[in-house]
């Protein structure tokens, strides 16, 4: 069982009805030549066998696609179409054979060519005529361009027109075209000898109209003759009228410009005295100011050259000034270097002397607390405590006492318990540091 896509076929590309439900025309089943596709014209054998189609009549010149509507189980027949040059003698025996296939109302057919194009539209416009569904060329071609909605071109007209002129129809509507045409021929020729008429009527008509209009031309051009030579003698009347007119116009012109040139010749020079006047007033003006501006420039240059010098001479003056407070100022800072120098040397001295003393009463002060600590047991801190003494004998001579002050601090601390020496050493420092404050202040 065929399922999907291939159960329904494909319709053939360009499908359309001639004759509905008997015949059709298409593209060759497949496509043409350069597109052929072996399944594409399966799938288009399937859906002409569904649609009911029994026979295919192929206009091709060779015998393409034959062999596949055996095997479809389609009946074909080969009809193939001549070249154009063979038209006359073939297309005959073409309508023919079709009309023997189409008459046989069993059968629905479908008629292809290689391409879908004016060949085939053609000979289909021309079989309408063979059969007599169409009375005439124009008919025919009517009815392909409305049922296949394309413009039929000149090699499809070409058939048709071949159709017409060799009578290629059926005996009854061979008979009958051409009545039609006798008749038509017949009306033609009335139509003809009505318009004959009608023509040469309208060329009587106008030839009458024309004498008449050559008539009045005549006369009118009479009439304006003599009016040209009336319109003439006025015309020259007033001319010479218009130029006595115009020379005494000119006349009076020509007087009236000589004043005119006169009187501006004088206005003219009234001017020119009155600017060379004006020009000289202004020059001798222009060289008085030239002159005050000279004096003013040269009396301004006096009166800077005088500031420059008086400026010049207060800046002598205080540089001076500036030089003699500048060495005043170099003595003042001297003599307040040398009067501290001095006095920082008053202080150190004082310094030195008052270090003497506080050492001095240290001393003292480290002796006799000495001489009051007891002997105590232990004898190896007998034996240390001469050293001591002796070193406190020696201090005098050594340069830094703070550092003497403080071993004997801690040798006092250890050996003797009594705190007034301690406390008469902290108050000896405390005066000292008073008055070096009120020094320095």
């Amino acid at each position: 069982m065929v399922k999907g896509r291939w159960a329904q076929g494909l319709e053939p590309r360009f499908f359309t009805w001639i004759i509905k439900d008997r015949v059709a025309i298409s593209e060759r089943p497949g496509g043409f030549a350069r597109n052929h596709r072996k399944i594409r014209r399966q799938e288009e054998l399937i859906w002409l066998d569904l649609h009911g189609f029994t026979r295919v009549v192929s206009l091709l010149e060779s015998s393409h696609n034959l062999h596949a509507y055996n095997e479809a189980k389609l009946q074909f027949e080969h009809v193939p179409l001549c070249k154009p040059d063979d038209y006359i003698e073939r297309l005959g025996n073409v309508y023919l054979q079709l009309d023997r296939f189409i008459s046989d109302s069993k059968h629905k057919i479908l008629i292809h060519h290689e391409e879908f194009g004016d060949r085939i539209l053609g000979l289909m416009g021309g079989y309408l005529l063979f059969a007599g569904l169409a009375s005439s060329g124009p008919e025919a071609i009517q009815i392909i361009e409305t049922i296949t909605s394309r413009e039929l071109q000149s090699e499809g007209r070409e058939i048709i027109a071949l159709t017409v002129a060799h009578r290629m129809m059926r005996e009854g509507v061979k008979e009958r075209f051409e009545l039609r045409e006798s008749r038509a021929g017949q009306q033609r020729e009335k139509r003809l000898e009505i318009v004959k008429k009608q023509q040469k009527a309208a060329e009587r008509r106008a030839q009458e109209e024309a004498a008449r209009k050559r008539q009045a031309t005549l006369a009118a051009a009479e009439i304006a003759r003599v009016a040209f030579v009336k319109e003439k003698k006025k015309a020259a009347l007033e001319k010479k009228r218009l130029m006595k007119i115009q020379a005494e116009k000119q006349r009076k012109e020509a007087l009236a410009k000589a004043a005119q040139e006169k009187k501006e010749a004088a206005r003219k020079l009234a001017e020119e005295k009155k600017v060379a006047a004006q020009k000289l007033r202004e020059k001798k003006k222009l060289e008085l100011e030239k002159k005050r501006a000279a004096a003013k420039i040269a009396a301004e240059k006096k009166k800077l050259a005088a500031e420059k010098l008086r400026e010049k001479k207060r800046l002598a003056a205080e540089k001076k000034k500036v030089e003699l407070a500048k060495k005043k100022e170099a003595a003042r800072k001297a003599a307040e270097k040398k009067k501290l120098a001095a006095k920082k040397k008053a202080e150190l001295e004082k310094k030195k002397a008052a270090a003497k003393k506080a050492s001095a009463k240290k001393v003292a002060a480290k002796k006799s607390a000495v001489k009051k600590v007891p002997a105590k047991k232990k004898p190896v801190a007998a034996k240390k405590a001469p050293a001591k003494k002796s070193a406190v004998k020696k201090a005098p001579a050594k340069k830094k006492p703070v550092a003497k002050k403080v071993t004997v601090k801690k040798s006092a601390v250890k050996k003797a318990p009594a705190k007034k020496t301690t406390v008469k050493n902290k108050a000896a420092v405390k005066k000292v540091a008073a008055k070096r404050s009120t020094k320095n202040r």
